[in-house]
């Protein structure tokens, strides 16, 4: 019963902490969207400016290409969210299975009991 009852309290934990660090990366999400939004113009205006040759780089100046310019210059950004919405997706599918684990444990107390 004892044992039960530990693996009870780890689940439970593992639960928790996956549910903090989702909060923190749905959290994370949201700022590399508003830093994207908010850097995006800037990075554009600027290369505007320092007269990048778009249709040189890409074989054309369409919102398509310029916006292909932006997404390298911001490939930090772009990469960390991609990596963080896989961690998301991991860990919504680990707390399905965790929560089948706590009510695998409780049915097993309670036919124990």
């Amino acid at each position: 019963m004892e044992e039960q009852e530990t693996r009870l309290e780890i689940y439970f934990r593992e639960y928790d902490e996956r549910l903090d660090w989702l909060k923190a990366t749905s959290e994370r999400l949201v700022e590399i969207d508003r830093e994207y939004e908010e850097k995006s113009p800037k990075i554009l205006q600027e290369a505007i400016e320092n007269g990048v040759d778009f249709k040189a780089l890409y074989g054309g100046n369409t919102e398509k290409t310029r916006k292909k310019y932006v997404d390298e210059q911001l490939s930090d950004l772009i990469l960390e969210k991609e990596r963080l919405k896989l961690f998301k997706e991991d860990d919504n599918r680990r707390l399905g299975f965790i929560k089948r684990l706590i009510d695998m444990e409780i049915q097993l107390i309670r036919y124990i009991r």
